[in-house]
């Protein structure tokens, strides 16, 4: 994934680098690299400040998973809430309620898994 995220760093080629960095961090979470996992988000994370690219709301519940992983749970939980809120923009935004529901539950359930604890959905 490495090669490929630097790759998309161009420019122009800005937006490439979102769903690139959060997968690299979720691989590299996954293998306990947690700093490493943090920097890989810096794209994304960038993005979602900027509101330049909406599905960069998930680098927050990659970003909350690894606060989770290092022990850092006020983090974690502040990653959490800004995810939930995210989700929540991005789902009024669309039209069909069915849509909107299935992707409102599915982020909480995203959301819930990275950083612990029960989702809101369902407590």
């Amino acid at each position: 994934m490495t090669p490929a995220l630097e790759a998309a760093q161009g420019p122009d080629r800005a937006l490439y680098a979102v769903p690139l960095s959060i997968a690299a961090a979720r691989c590299l979470a996954a293998q306990d690299r947690t700093d490493a996992a943090e920097k890989a988000l810096k794209p994304a994370l960038d993005a979602w400040h900027a509101r330049a690219f909406a599905p960069a709301w998930e680098a927050l519940v990659v970003l909350a998973g690894i606060h989770r992983a290092a022990g850092r749970h006020q983090e974690c939980e502040a990653q959490a809430r800004a995810a939930r809120a995210a989700a929540a923009a991005l789902s009024d935004g669309v039209a069909d309620a069915t849509l909107r529901t299935g992707f409102a539950e599915a982020a909480e359930r995203e959301i819930a898994a990275y950083a612990g604890g029960r989702s809101q959905a369902t407590s």
